[in-house]
């Protein structure tokens, strides 16, 4: 597959269609008949369309409110799922307490957002038992850095799993949890098959009923069959986005899992025994919390709409031009990695830069990111972050993203744009042992002030803020979000699950209302993987039905206009130049009767209309 700094240009000879039919551009991609019957996903049912918010987006630019009711409404499904799995979870403790016991470990492998779940778990298991460390492993896809950056095509790589596991010397006395929503990676299949060859109790944690060959050949294996821990959330509130209810899902389950066992581990079960009914109290009250607060939420949305989506911001622009349209996240070691999840996975959700790497400064900005308070050294930010030391191997790619507000670089939080046209929120989780506003956040959030930009103050809090300091933060935040008696567990697995559910409100109401999202599907969606390329093509195909019933798009071209158009895309990243998603630049292709070979025109085109797809009858 062709790197971030290959520029592609597709030749003037493939100027027909079907021209672009026979023609792949260079690399690894799959000839379409091979790539059908691997990456057919639409029958997932984390792929499917929620009938609940089918018309997302149009209700949200009505009605903010509205709109926040519909995706409120699709998170109570993971209570329903996190009770089924706590009445199955003793059976599986039991197996988790003797290999622990016997100096196994507990090996969670995901790719993406769940890769980030394993290592957030692993994390918090370390912090809260010590005497466990280095006995729950978190396995990302793309290696440490990809906490922050997912790498190309790892997911999509059987062999890259295999080798994740052979570094570990996964053996028989470890549990490896392999974990996906849609339960489609193959970089999850080369780790479940080289574990469980090896002797390893190996489970899958996945949320939809369909699932490809590849992973069922996993269950049907001959010799040590891999465990089904499957729990069908259904359609996720926006089609295909598993960084919401099935990312909640995965981390309330796991979660509990973890601290039932590592407390039973360590001579302590009755502790465990009572997080089942803490983490289900802690869904519950998050619920009402951020109900209560839905008018703060959408206060939020509409500030960093008037950021992000601003004239005057750099986000539509193809580069870098003002020093405006920046929201910035900053937190200590203990809510950061939050943080850094939401503002990570908006990019590839969305179509929005990514995180830069030290040396990339002829990218574009990252509309979206955050940083770490409290840590003067990047590579000390780095391991708060991942809950212990760094990898050797990921060491020199993890040192050139800066997480730590403290160092100085090209992507530093010291150059971050934060004055007028830009937002910087301080996150905060009080607790027994947390009962004020760290003050390097009020400090740090008042320094941007003075420089002209918009603060806000997000709180999650196992108590009820007292009447002597709620009025202060009131006058001072006019953005200001308090989740207030939300019941902590001592892994904080309540706290996490209720800041990631209001930062995930948040950053989808804001690019909803800036037109990434068609109803509620994921048209600026990057192509970045297999599984996405099917979900882009499943956008499209769609999306052209509703406006030209009778006008069928054949899936072979389709899928080639995808892959040109995606490599296009990458050698304009590369340039520094933005350009809008794949599913939109297809669709503006049918519709004018062009090609890959007319990229930039149909750029234009959709730029000089403000990426609107409103030329498609079904969008009038």
């Amino acid at each position: 597959m062709a790197t971030a700094t290959t520029l592609y240009v597709p030749p003037v000879a493939l100027h027909s269609t079907g021209a672009f039919k026979s023609a792949l551009p260079p690399g690894d991609y799959l000839p379409y008949e091979k790539f059908a019957p691997l990456f057919q996903l639409g029958n997932a049912s984390t792929e499917q369309y929620h009938p609940a918010t089918k018309n997302l987006s149009q209700t949200m630019r009505k009605d903010l409110r509205a709109g926040l009711q519909q995706l409120l409404a699709v998170d109570e499904s993971v209570i329903g799922g996190y009770r089924k799995f706590v009445g199955k979870m003793p059976e599986l403790a039991t197996e988790f307490v003797e290999k622990l016991e016997s100096g196994g470990r507990i090996i969670i492998v995901g790719s993406g957002t769940s890769g980030r779940i394993a290592k957030d778990l692993a994390a918090k298991c370390a912090a809260t038992f010590p005497e466990r460390k280095n006995q729950v492993i978190g396995v990302i896809a793309g290696g440490d850095s990809a906490m922050v950056r997912a790498k190309e095509g790892f997911e999509d790589s059987v062999k890259n799993g295999e080798k994740a596991l052979e570094a570990l010397k996964a053996g028989p006395k470890d549990i490896v949890i392999l974990l996906s929503a849609s339960g489609s990676s193959s970089f999850n299949v080369g780790a479940g098959h080289y574990a469980a060859n090896n002797d390893s109790k190996v489970l899958y944690f996945y949320n939809s009923e369909e699932v490809p060959d590849r992973t069922m050949e996993l269950f049907s294996r001959l010799n040590n069959p891999v465990q089904k821990l499957l729990f069908d959330t259904g359609p996720q509130a926006i089609g295909g986005s598993t960084r919401l209810q099935a990312a909640s899902l995965a981390e309330a389950c796991l979660g509990v899992l973890l601290e039932y066992t590592l407390f039973a581990s360590v001579e302590q079960a009755s502790l465990g025994q009572k997080a089942p009914l803490q983490i289900l109290k802690g869904l519950e009250k998050s619920g009402e919390a951020i109900q209560a607060n839905l008018t703060a939420v959408a206060q939020f949305i509409k500030t960093e709409d008037s950021i992000i989506n601003s004239e005057l911001a750099n986000t539509r622009r193809q580069r870098d031009e003002t020093s405006m349209g920046y929201v910035t996240l900053i937190g200590l070691q203990d809510c950061f990695r939050e943080c850094c999840v939401d503002t990570t996975e908006v990019p590839p959700t969305f179509s929005m830069p990514f995180y830069r790497r030290e040396g990339e400064s002829q990218q574009k900005r990252p509309p979206f990111q955050a940083y770490v308070l409290g840590q003067p050294d990047n590579i000390d930010a780095w391991q708060s972050t991942l809950g212990g030391k760094v990898n050797q191997d990921d060491l020199q790619e993890i040192s050139r993203f800066l997480l730590s507000t403290e160092v100085d670089g090209e992507n530093a939080y010291a150059k971050r744009p934060k004055g007028k046209g830009n937002m910087v929120i301080g996150v905060v989780k009080l607790s027994d042992t947390q009962k004020e506003i760290p003050s390097s956040i009020e400090e740090t959030l008042e320094k941007a002030r003075k420089e002209g930009g918009e603060v806000g103050l997000i709180v999650v809090s196992s108590f009820k803020i007292g009447a002597e300091i709620k009025p202060r933060l009131e006058f001072e935040y006019p953005s200001l979000i308090l989740l207030e008696e939300i019941p902590q567990d001592p892994m904080g697995i309540t706290h996490t699950l209720a800041l990631k559910q209001v930062l995930n409100l948040i950053s989808n109401g804001v690019m909803i209302l800036g037109g990434n999202v068609y109803g509620n599907r994921m048209i600026n969606v990057s192509a970045a993987n297999n599984k996405l390329i099917d979900r882009s093509m499943r956008e499209v195909k769609e999306i052209w039905a509703e406006s030209y019933e009778n006008d069928e798009i054949d899936p072979k071209t389709l899928y080639h206009f995808i892959i040109h158009n995606k490599e296009l895309i990458k050698t304009c990243n590369a340039q520094g130049k933005y350009t809008p998603s794949v599913v939109k630049i297809t669709l503006a292709m049918l519709y004018l009767e062009k090609t890959p070979a007319d990229f930039d025109e149909v750029v234009r085109f959709l730029m000089e209309r403000k990426e609107s797809l409103s030329f498609l009858p079904a969008d009038q």
